[in-house]
């Protein structure tokens, strides 16, 4: 797992099927004559994404003028003192297409009075990654998809935990005809924020608070959750997650359990203590010497 550098390209895991993108849903549809795909009604004769972004301009400036608003509001008890979590949906935990197949889970969604469905995968180990993830931070789902698609799949995919935030296209940043997730604006302290997202773009504006993670679309093999899920549990005890995540690239690790376990017991970053003095997580090189009572 590498740290990411500003404009890179998001791999593919599945390169050899055409596919054709949804951007009103966040959708990756692989090309397929006999599948209907919705479309905006009485589209413009300018380019596809230039008619989906006046259709949206509503959007974004009702967001340019609540732009001093946080996006979060302050943590709920449960959650006060964790580090904060912020979880991409589509090729990151999920895979959504138009076209009927097998899947974890269908739901319904209605454009221009026409109802479509949906079929979404959902990644290897997903369940049990969200269910970690809420143990130890408070976790934001955060999709530059619109909300008439990823809330009723999220009421799904997130049926057991009702306290996770949801933040969707409206509350991107529309910078350079991309939608980009500024981090800055959730409310909360830099620090203590981590994102997971498949998409370097979308954390173009803070790359070290990011967790880079492959793209995901059907692969039955896929171990990037279980992996990921070893870097966070190292991340959700430190106290400066861009210096951390900084200082792996510096040395040009790889950003790994293993990279990551070797720096925090080193001296960059200085151990939790417990009561005495004590290291509240063990660490055999380190010496400590007890106060006098």
């Amino acid at each position: 797992m590498n740290l990411p550098n500003q404009g890179e390209e998001p791999e593919d895991s599945k390169a050899e099927m055409p596919k054709l993108l949804i951007p009103e849903f966040g959708i990756i549809q692989h090309y397929d004559e006999k599948t209907p795909i919705p479309t905006l009604s009485k589209p413009k004769k300018s380019s596809w994404m230039s008619s989906l972004c006046n259709c949206f301009r509503g959007i974004e400036l009702g967001y340019t003028a609540q732009k001093d608003m946080p996006l979060l509001e302050p943590q709920s008890p449960q959650n006060v003192g964790k580090n904060t979590l912020v979880l991409d949906l589509d090729e990151t935990l999920v895979h959504s297409t138009f076209s009927s197949l097998k899947s974890d889970i269908t739901i319904e969604i209605e454009i221009d009075r026409q109802n479509f469905k949906v079929y979404v995968l959902k990644r290897p180990g997903v369940d049990e990654f969200l269910q970690k993830c809420y143990d130890l931070f408070e976790v934001v789902f955060f999709t530059a998809s619109l909300s008439t698609y990823a809330n009723p799949l999220l009421n799904i995919l997130d049926s057991k935990n009702k306290n996770a935030s949801r933040l969707f296209r409206e509350s991107c940043s529309y910078i350079n005809n991309t939608y980009i997730k500024d981090l800055s604006k959730l409310g909360r302290d830099l620090r203590h924020v981590i994102i997971v997202d498949n998409s370097p773009v979308s954390y173009s504006l803070q790359p070290m608070n990011a967790v880079p993670i492959k793209t995901w679309i059907d692969d039955p093999d896929d171990d990037e959750l279980n992996s990921c899920w070893n870097v966070l549990q190292h991340l959700s005890r430190v106290d400066d997650i861009p210096k951390v995540l900084g200082e792996i690239k510096k040395r040009k690790w790889d950003l790994t359990a293993n990279s990551l376990h070797k720096l925090i017991e080193s001296e960059f970053i200085p151990v939790s203590r417990g009561p005495f003095n004590s290291p509240i997580h063990a660490n055999g090189e380190k010496k400590f010497q007890f106060e006098d009572l």
